[in-house]
């Protein structure tokens, strides 16, 4: 959504404060970078999300493909902003080697001999830059093709790391990150916090965890295709509530049970917390308090579009 605003050059009206910070922070750096570049010049080009792919030069074989978020050239030299919102600084080792990719897809594409890439960071205001010269071949010759020759290799050692893991899709096939979740799963509820082992075991259990999450996709999509077990299936659930009236309209309907200190201490965090705020306040009974609170603030919101959610069949009755 972010990336979308700042490739329309619009700093849309649904953002909140912060987002329409971090936006605002990009177009700034984008005209900054433009004007440093090309102050005086009227003839230079510019893209934003520009799709390319990338050949090696000897047998033209199909290397990367990747958008790059903005791109500036004139003549044969051009520079390439990559927009990240994290909140967290970046390891250098991989930036450089994805701006170098980024890079030689320009050099190649719109022939250029020469390209500055920067990576900005609004949230946390971090900048990173690196220059390429010589042209697209000698950036795959030297950078690239070393890389892929290293990852393709049968015999390359495994090093898993958070890094790396966070945007590897063959989690579940890796020995390495299996012994990461095996490692994880041994851990004792409750077991004391070992500050010389703490930041690995964090990144032990984000693996683990995202393992788990491409297990739980690879579930859906087999119940969704009409797969069976005795336990689990796709169970249909109205879409979440969207606020419409603004959260004043909600007070003025409500007001009668919550005093405004405790309106303001739930309103900001969901509708089901100020709903059972709003049951145990009154003092009804669950099902008759849900249909109070929701007849009453019915006109001020709107349901989105029902889901599908992996659950337990058991979930599905009354009993």
């Amino acid at each position: 959504m972010l990336h979308r605003c700042v490739e329309q050059n619009e700093v849309a009206h649904d953002l909140n404060e912060e987002q329409a910070n971090a936006v605002q922070k990009c177009l700034d750096y984008k005209a900054d970078r433009v004007m440093q570049a090309y102050p005086d010049s009227q003839t230079y080009e510019y893209h934003s999300e520009k799709a390319l792919h990338l050949y090696d030069g000897v047998d033209l074989s199909h290397l990367l493909s990747g958008t790059i978020d903005f791109v500036c050239i004139e003549g044969r030299s051009g520079f390439i902003v990559d927009w990240k919102f994290g909140r967290l600084p970046l390891p250098e080792v991989s930036v450089m080697l994805q701006l170098a990719c980024y890079s030689a897809m320009a050099m190649q594409h719109f022939e250029l001999d020469t390209v500055t890439a920067f990576v900005y960071m609004p949230r946390g205001g971090w900048e990173y830059k690196v220059k390429f010269e010589g042209g697209a071949d000698k950036v795959i010759k030297e950078i690239i093709l070393p890389v892929l020759e290293l990852a393709e290799a049968k015999d390359a050692p495994r090093k898993s790391s958070f890094e790396a893991c966070q945007y590897c899709r063959a989690l579940q096939h890796c020995p390495e990150a299996q012994e990461n979740l095996d490692e994880v799963s041994k851990m004792e509820r409750g077991s004391p916090v070992d500050p010389a082992t703490v930041d690995d075991m964090i990144e032990k259990i984000k693996i683990a965890g995202k393992i788990g999450d491409e297990y739980m996709r690879e579930a859906k999509a087999y119940y969704e295709n009409g797969g069976e077990s005795s336990r689990w299936g796709m169970i249909s659930r109205k879409g979440s509530l969207k606020l419409d009236g603004g959260t004043r309209s909600v007070y003025d309907t409500i007001r009668e049970s919550i005093t405004i200190e405790e309106f303001m201490s739930v309103c900001r965090v969901s509708i089901p917390k100020l709903r059972e705020l709003y049951i145990n306040k009154k003092g009804t009974g669950k099902k008759s308090g849900t249909d109070d609170f929701d007849r009453a603030i019915e006109p001020l919101t709107s349901r989105g579009k029902d889901v599908q959610v992996l659950q337990k069949k058991r979930d599905q009755t009354n009993e």
